[in-house]
């Protein structure tokens, strides 16, 4: 699978982020593929398959307490049958209409990948920034205490000044004492 070069802003955002090309044309060879198994059995003749346009006494019933939403997986198809009103398969309407519905469903695939993949992105940088959030409120409690160290010697050396100084005041009084004397 082809991905977006290094200097591209998809690639910025995660790098693994498939190229929208590659991903259509996978779509595509996929639909193409279900098309022709769908067509033509092993001897050659066209059957309609439980999946295909031609049968048309299979539809999904959605009614409530049917489990189609678990039954279901994705396929590069809309699971609905549909038919024109002029009730030929090969009405330029109902072809048009099925080409940009397929268009539309690989466009939401492709949405849904990207989405998928940013959300993984996002997910990743979350946990990045609450590590590192975690590691700033770590540093910022080992240097608070570390501030508190230092203002407790702080006022340890201030007291130890005042009395050095009283010190120094008491000898140079003596000293003058002794000096008038």
């Amino acid at each position: 699978m082809e991905y977006h070069s290094t200097g591209s802003p998809t690639a910025r955002l995660g790098g693994s982020v498939p190229n929208p090309t590659d991903l259509s044309r996978r779509l595509l060879s996929t639909q193409q593929a279900q098309d022709a198994a769908e067509s033509t059995s092993d001897d050659g003749v066209t059957t309609p398959t439980p999946r295909s346009r031609l049968n048309s006494a299979t539809r999904f019933d959605i009614s409530p307490g049917t489990p189609f939403w678990g039954s279901f997986s994705p396929a590069p198809r809309s699971p609905v049958l549909i038919q024109c009103c002029c009730r030929r398969e090969d009405c330029q309407n109902l072809l048009a209409f099925l080409s940009s519905t397929r268009s539309m469903e690989d466009e939401l695939r492709l949405a849904a990948e990207v989405g998928q993949a940013l959300l993984q992105k996002h997910e990743m940088y979350q946990k990045e920034m609450e590590t590192f959030r975690s590691a700033l409120e770590h540093q910022c409690a080992r240097s608070e205490q570390k501030v508190q160290e230092l203002d407790e010697l702080v006022r340890e050396l201030e007291d130890t000044q005042r009395v050095l100084i009283r010190e120094r005041d008491d000898a140079q009084r003596q000293r003058n004492l002794l000096e008038e004397t």
